[in-house]
């Protein structure tokens, strides 16, 4: 994967990214809104995520919660295992020098409390240089009333920020967000591969049923993989070199920080950048689905 630089206008030495996907389309598609939804997984691939949530009886908790959580250890290798491979088959087909780095189930349960708020995902690969992405699967056809993903198209082209454990949202809270973000009905199976930058979330669930998804994150094959802890007592960001054993760490355990070996240190940030709220209200206001409901309007109107 070879890198291309350029100067900007103050002399700032900048990389082009190298390209993601295979099929130009999808390449057009991802730099414009930051995802794409691809074709499904292969009928014998979702039996095999389906049997294993069986096997390990998923059940509603009430909240949108990943099985890093929900299961031992154990559990969760036993997922990773399942899920990597899937993955891998993907990135091969789909991408460019891509490697899957960790997989999970993601499961929302029912009611007023299984909203995903909005947010971005960690940080994990140097952003001025490479891109990373979750692949997302729902097991079930999803739509706004189960909890489809929702997406701020573009926003993977915001400020660059730093995300991971413990460090706020690093962009002002959107005013219903779910009214603003496009809503991605997909099919059982059907793949979402957006960018960690992307600004997403999804709504409770309104229905009697669990949506069971798999999320497994990817990576270029030559990066570094990052995460990023923010410790409160001196208001810095430390970096650290991971695998997918510290990232299942890190996803199980809720006070990680307070026994986490930060041998792995690279460095520590003392400054946190942020996304202002001009550049969120300029993306709304500009987003296809704004523009959408106004061409509605005006052509009631006419």
């Amino acid at each position: 994967m070879n890198q291309q630089a350029f100067r900007s206008k103050n002399n700032t030495l900048k990389c082009i990214q190298p390209r993601v996907f295979k099929n130009p389309e999808h390449q057009i598609q991802l730099e414009k809104k930051g995802y794409i939804i691809a074709q499904g997984l292969s009928a014998e691939n979702i039996a095999s995520i389906e049997k294993l949530i069986l096997q390990i009886k998923v059940k509603d908790n009430g909240y949108t919660s990943p099985s890093t959580i929900d299961f031992s250890a154990d559990v969760s290798k036993q997922i990773n295992d399942l899920l990597i491979p899937i993955a891998n088959e993907i990135c091969n087909e789909l991408m460019i020098d891509y490697t899957a780095v960790l997989g999970l189930l993601m499961t929302k349960g029912v009611g007023n409390n299984s909203e995903m708020y909005v947010h971005q995902d960690w940080t994990l690969v140097d952003e001025n240089i490479f891109s990373s992405f979750n692949i997302w699967i729902p097991l079930v056809d999803v739509c706004k009333d189960n909890g489809a993903m929702f997406i701020l198209e573009g926003s993977h082209k915001l400020s660059f920020t730093f995300r991971g454990s413990y460090i706020p949202n690093c962009f002002p809270a959107i005013d219903a967000p779910f009214n603003k973000l496009t809503c991605l009905a997909m099919k059982k199976g059907e793949l979402l591969i957006y960018d960690h930058r992307c600004i997403h979330g999804s709504p409770v669930n309104k229905t009697q049923n669990i949506r069971p998804s798999a999320v497994i994150a990817i990576a270029p094959i030559n990066s570094i993989k990052y995460h990023y802890f923010y410790k409160d007592d001196n208001k810095s960001i430390v970096e650290m070199v991971a695998d997918s054993n510290l990232l299942t760490q890190i996803t199980s355990q809720s006070e990680l920080i307070d026994c986490m070996n930060f041998n792995n240190t690279m460095r520590v940030i003392q400054e946190m950048p942020t996304i202002s709220e001009a550049e969120i209200l300029n993306l709304i206001e500009n987003s296809p689905k704004k523009q959408s409901v106004l061409s509605r309007i005006l052509a009631f109107l006419k």
